[in-house]
């Protein structure tokens, strides 16, 4: 996992936004380098506050520059500067770009692995947006329990030194997050046309920063504005830490249902149209097929393909991989027993930085539907009661005013 996973740098329309709605958003959310006290240690003892349930959420943005060459660095504090020290002003380069929220969940620990359910959140409140907006559905990884972008043991950080054979810089420096001075340590990957810095709590080994620089032939962000060119893009990306949290779901703890495990596939159908607005549309057939892949103990990992229904023929299919944490809202499968005691209008989280709250939206002898929702948009799955297994989906972006929704059709 590279910090482009981290800045989600797939930006859809909000690509369009100007970097003054990044700063806008930093303004908003002060960093605080403050790992939340976590009285049950976890899994590995050498980072104690790492758990299943936590949450880390940090700010981000995104920025492709048309016709530079990659030589933008930081400086001590983070900020982007040319070779000569120029510091990079966007008013003065034309360029897309973004920001937002970046939130990522640790839905599973195990062994010496971690699943990381990732979701990013672009801040559109210069568009009349009062909320982040997610950003389509959540990516998950499988990374190392002793290191990764979001942290790294304290020994093995601590152990790191500068090599230039590998284009290594390790340095000792005071980084200033919220109203903090902290001791940090820095460790930056310099190429010719890649540069990657990443900045650690020394003590905690929780990354407090992290940005990227790289450049190619053609930009990552999908929509340019008028006059841009592909050809020399640099793009740019930037991570800060802002705080971390918990979140258990009712079934963090309930031993995952048997079918999890001899299950081939899952066929859903469903469609998509925009709906509302101006120009509402024809309603789109679509289809997902959910095939498991392995599991593990509190885990599923799942290939998905969908298409679209024409004709009753599926065409454009897209592949795709999906882990399942025991301990996350965004999934195929949930607890009974937890499930069993569910009652309609309960709610069970609010996140304090993207204001996306989680409620049971509907519930009554066959089936829970869980809601997760902010101003800007709404996501729920709807679970059997009786196996836990979701037999409905669906989400409505206001933003596009596109409302998606999936029902299980049949399974083997």
């Amino acid at each position: 996992m590279t910090s482009k996973a981290l800045a989600h740098r797939a930006v859809s329309t909000a690509a369009s936004a100007l970097i003054t709605c990044a700063a806008l958003l930093f303004s908003a959310h002060p960093a605080h380098a403050q790992v939340e006290n976590n009285p049950t240690p976890g899994p590995n003892p050498k980072v104690p506050w790492l758990h299943e349930g936590l949450v880390f959420t940090a700010s981000w943005y995104a920025q492709s520059h048309s016709g530079h060459s990659m030589d933008f660095k930081e400086d001590e504090n983070g900020n982007w500067q040319a070779p000569d020290g120029t510091p990079l002003a966007g008013s003065e380069h034309p360029s897309t770009s973004a920001g937002g929220i970046s939130q990522a969940v640790v839905t599973c620990m195990g062994g010496d692995k971690v699943v990381l359910e990732m979701q990013s959140f672009t801040d559109m409140r210069m568009l009349g947006f009062p909320d982040p907006i997610p950003q389509g559905k959540p990516k998950t990884f499988y990374v190392a329990i002793a290191q990764c972008d979001l942290w790294m043991e304290p020994d093995i950080l601590q152990s790191l030194t500068s090599d230039p054979s590998a284009n290594r810089v390790v340095q000792p420096i005071k980084w200033i997050s919220g109203n903090q001075q902290i001791d940090a340590i820095r460790v930056t990957i310099v190429k010719p046309d890649h540069y990657i810095t990443h900045v650690y709590d020394r003590s905690t080994g929780l990354c407090l920063h992290a940005a990227e620089a790289s450049q190619g032939s053609t930009p990552e962000l999908k929509y340019t504005i008028p006059g841009e060119t592909p050809a020399g893009d640099s793009q740019l990306s930037s991570y800060n830490f802002i705080s971390t949290r918990t979140k258990n779901t009712p079934w963090a703890t309930e031993q995952m249902p048997a079918w999890t495990s001899t299950f081939k596939t899952l066929h859903y159908v469903g469609q998509s149209q925009v709906a509302g607005g101006f120009m509402p549309s024809t309603p789109t057939q679509l289809g997902l097929d959910v095939t498991r892949y392995q599991s593990g103990d509190g885990w599923l990992g799942m290939t998905t393909s969908g298409f679209l229904i024409a004709q009753g023929e599926q065409k454009y299919p897209q592949q795709g991989y999906y882990l399942a944490g025991r301990d996350e809202f965004d999934t195929f499968f949930a607890g009974p027993n937890s499930l069993a005691n569910l009652q309609q209008g309960q709610v069970l989280d609010s996140d304090p930085v993207t204001h996306v709250q989680t409620v049971v939206s509907a519930a009554d002898g066959n089936s829970v539907t869980i809601t997760e929702s902010n101003a800007s948009a709404s996501v729920y799955h709807t679970f059997d009661r009786a196996s836990g297994k979701v037999i409905a989906f669906g989400k409505t972006d206001t933003q596009t005013k596109i409302q998606t929704s999936f029902q299980l059709q049949s399974e083997e």
